[in-house]
């Protein structure tokens, strides 16, 4: 899920993680609801994304614009967005 309306109005310290960020500070799962630190500010993690252009079937015949395309998509996986207050 991403932010509620309440907690954007309340400006509390939650966010959203990338897939790959999850996987990098959550190997094991079970992001949701832990605490992290970033910048000093403790967030309580509310959501994780879906992985994008996970196909595995179609990942031999890609060309090499699909495989930058890929490799944009999942470097945008490694972030963590925060509601702007």
């Amino acid at each position: 899920r991403f932010f509620t309306d309440i907690e954007m109005d309340a400006k509390q310290n939650v966010c959203v993680l990338g897939y790959e960020m999850d996987r990098q500070l959550f190997p094991y799962g079970g992001a949701v609801g832990k605490t992290i630190r970033a910048g000093g500010v403790y967030y309580r993690v509310v959501g994780v994304m879906e992985r994008r252009g996970s196909s595995e079937a179609g990942a031999s015949a890609a060309t090499a614009a699909q495989n930058q395309n890929a490799d944009a998509a999942k470097s945008s996986e490694y972030i963590m967005y925060v509601p702007l207050t």
